[in-house]
């Protein structure tokens, strides 16, 4: 499956697990021992951007990963240092604020009943108002409803989640990677530089139109609108398929060249992002990238790499030419 069909159904899944929790609560469940209170309560009680930490421990796995707010963004801190996803982390932010524990329940049997005494995930987390961190541990599921036992590592009770909480939670460092080659808002952008493999192409916007601004032969004309649409789309489908953590960039062996196939884009502010494409990885079928920020080797599916240059290369049987009026504005996707 393709990583961007891959995120699109995980973003999904987490908007409407928390869609269900925010608006219709947990399930009611059988009491498995005499409760400590009787109503749903929250899991964090905590202002939106109070979490500055987040840590995910896969004991079965041996597995960690850590994620850390720095400023505005979040940064993947390890097993690699990278960019996090920003959707993603949202979406693990808001489970953790809005989910409520169906019911907190005092403790009958040792906790290796209930998975809590070497559970399968641990989720640790550092926010403001906080003392120190705290561990949030996530056992067997209950086998009276879709819930999952679950108890803070401090606590003498435990409680029941949903079990789409520790789905939610059960993720890999690549899912928490920011995966996008072009990292700037694609309804921001006023310039697009595109060099596919054999020609440079360029559309620059003015007034909310799109004009060519290369080749020569296309100088100054407008581009339909549903060619920026099919080109804006196009970019948000550029996804990394592979990381290739540790290994030396190497650019001319890898093929990434200055006036090699390119992609680089602004924003209304100047800000800029390019990314390079090297060698075909044909056991991967795939192309290699580098993003001119980092020192990360990365693969793209080469599907969609020729599929994004072959709509420029064709541009001018679609109406790269095109009779003066039509009107080239368009909505670009965020």
């Amino acid at each position: 499956m393709r990583p961007s069909v891959t995120l699109t159904f995980t973003a999904l899944f987490i908007g409407v697990g928390i869609f269900y929790l925010h608006y219709y609560g947990m399930p009611a469940v059988k009491r498995e021992a005499p409760a400590a209170d009787s109503g749903p309560a929250k899991l964090l009680d905590l202002e939106a951007d109070a979490i500055t930490f987040i840590q995910l421990q896969k004991p079965d796995d041996k597995e960690t990963m850590t994620l850390e707010r720095s400023g505005k963004e979040w940064v993947l801190k390890y097993p690699v240092t990278y960019q996090a996803d920003k959707t993603m982390v949202d979406g693990l932010m808001t489970a953790l604020r809005i989910s409520q524990k169906a019911r907190r329940l005092t403790r009958e049997k040792g906790w290796e009943e209930y998975g809590l005494l070497q559970p399968g995930l641990k989720i640790g987390i550092e926010a403001k108002g906080l003392p120190k961190r705290k561990y949030l541990l996530l056992g067997d599921l209950s086998p009276v409803a879709a819930m999952v036992f679950a108890r803070w590592d401090d606590a003498a009770d435990y409680f029941l989640l949903d079990a789409r909480f520790k789905q939610a939670f059960d993720r890999s460092v690549y899912a928490l990677r920011e995966k996008r080659l072009v990292r700037l808002p694609l309804n921001s952008l006023e310039k697009i530089h595109v060099q596919t493999f054999s020609n440079n192409f360029e559309l620059s916007q003015r007034n909310s139109q799109w004009f060519w601004t290369e080749p020569i032969a296309r100088l100054g004309k407008p581009a339909p609108r549903e060619q920026m649409y099919e080109i804006l789309m196009a970019l948000r489908e550029l996804y990394v398929k592979e990381f290739w953590d540790g290994q030396p960039v190497q650019e001319t062996e890898r093929g990434f060249s200055v006036s090699g196939p390119a992609i680089q884009v602004w924003d209304k502010n100047g800000k800029t992002s390019a990314v390079r494409f090297g060698n075909a990885v044909t056991e991967h079928d795939a192309y290699t990238a580098l993003i001119d920020s980092e020192q990360v080797v990365l693969e793209v599916a080469r599907g969609n790499i020729e599929n994004f240059f072959k709509i420029f290369d064709t541009s001018e049987e679609k109406g790269g030419a095109v009779a003066a009026g039509t009107d080239s504005r368009t909505n670009p996707p965020a």
